[in-house]
């Protein structure tokens, strides 16, 4: 990955969990500079920066490496040259090489510019991806490369056809449709079933709520104070829009986590009922390059 950048190259590593992709950004810093990292798990006002950075780095000449969850398959207008992935079905990896040479003017007939990583940590990977999808992605890709080892569009979309077929799922003893199938009864049931357990721990990685990390707790708490302070404004247009103003600045220090998190974690945290807000713990740890750290859990 650094040999790439060191090229001049504008690289793109995209990891399956965010843990691994801070693990990972940590242990490219110690021989490359320019690394950067976007995930999930940044407040808004450090992440909307990142996410304007990005699209902003591929556009320059020097060698740059940013470190990536599944946030940029499809959310952000970036164009890389080469792709360093972990495995993934192969939807989503055609999503991911969707971000390399996305947008020059000629073709590309360098050497190879996406790298696979199929040895990964399985208890977290698996967590989001069936390991049975992802081996077999693999075989997909393989058994489509053309002589020049080159993915035509059309193989692409043959791959995700074969993939997600009924007949391929059933032959490959898949729990895809299984899972599917539950989805689909708990929102047919109008949410109702979703206070079953099986649910809660189905849908426990997509619950999230948005809390304010430790360390901005005294500015946040400022924040408060001046939004409590409003009621004496007589004017109901300048209060109201005061209280926008200070709400957008307190938003600003949010990041949205899962929400067991707060019932696994045995971290204390502050809840406000008034402007439903909640601050985390000392030991939920928050670094503007890392983003938010939960230890205990990942």
């Amino acid at each position: 990955i650094v040999e790439k950048a060191k090229e001049n190259k504008h690289v793109l590593v995209i990891l399956n969990t965010v843990s691994e992709a801070q693990n990972i950004y940590k242990k490219l810093r110690e021989s490359y500079e320019n690394v950067k990292l976007l995930h999930s798990r940044f407040i808004w006002k450090d992440r909307i920066e990142k996410e304007q950075q990005i699209q902003k780095d591929y556009k320059q000449t020097e060698g740059v490496i940013w470190v990536t969850t599944q946030l940029v398959e499809v959310s952000l207008d970036i164009d890389f040259d080469v792709l360093f992935t972990e495995v993934a079905p192969v939807d989503s990896l055609i999503q991911r090489m969707g971000r390399i040479y996305r947008h020059k003017k000629h073709d590309y007939l360098g050497d190879y510019n996406v790298y696979i990583y199929t040895e990964v940590d399985e208890k977290k990977t698996s967590r989001i991806y069936e390991k049975v999808l992802c081996d077999k992605s693999i075989e997909l890709i393989r058994e489509n490369l053309d002589k020049e080892s080159y993915l035509t569009s059309y193989s692409k979309r043959k791959m995700v056809e074969t993939l997600y077929s009924e007949e391929f799922l059933r032959k490959i003893n898949s729990n895809y449709i299984k899972k599917w199938k539950e989805v689909e009864e708990i929102l047919d049931s109008k949410w109702e079933k979703l206070l079953v357990k099986k649910a809660q721990q189905m849908f426990r990685d997509i619950f999230t709520v948005e809390v304010v990390p430790y360390r901005f707790k005294e500015i946040v708490q400022e924040l408060e104070k001046d939004y409590y302070n409003l009621k004496q404004i007589d004017d109901k247009q300048k209060r109201k829009k005061e209280r926008l103003r200070i709400l957008k600045q307190i938003n600003d220090y949010k990041v949205p986590i899962p929400l067991y998190w707060l019932s696994q974690n045995k971290s204390t945290f502050e809840y406000d009922p008034e402007l439903g807000l909640i601050i985390l713990g000392k030991e939920f740890e928050y670094e503007p390059n890392l983003g938010l750290v939960n230890n205990a859990i990942e």
